[in-house]
């Protein structure tokens, strides 16, 4: 069996934390920018996905993994690829977000389709 140290159980519980708070930040931002400001979805999902980013770097960097404000660690090599993950992320979500959202859940609607199909399903080998 495997011992978890109470450190890395902690660390990975603030993580979940602030995972959690990110997630929270980007889905209130990009609503309140969408219904309450009128705001376009694509860039309200990415408005509040930028917030999202910004906040866990700032929270995972000195709360989750503690490292001291002007600490031994190359902060800048760390944002770096902090911030290109995260584009190639934020790209995926903003195409969710404006492609697939609108069309209200379509992946639910092939089981539908091939349900209500009148053509018989044949399989052959």
């Amino acid at each position: 069996m495997v011992s978890l140290s109470p450190a890395l159980v902690r660390q990975a519980v603030r993580l979940g934390i602030v995972g959690v708070g990110n997630t929270l930040l980007t889905y209130v931002l990009t609503l309140g920018l969408t219904s309450g400001a009128g705001l376009a979805v694509a860039p309200a999902s990415a408005l509040g996905y930028a917030a999202g980013v910004a906040q866990s770097f700032v929270l995972n960097r000195f709360w989750t993994f503690g490292v001291a404000p002007g600490g031994s660690r190359a902060v800048t090599g760390q944002l770096a690829g902090f911030i290109i993950v995260n584009l190639l992320c934020g790209g995926l979500f903003t195409l969710v977000t404006t492609v697939a959202a609108p069309r209200r859940a379509w992946a639910w609607r092939l089981p539908r389709f091939w349900a209500s199909s009148s053509r018989p399903l044949s399989i052959s080998c």
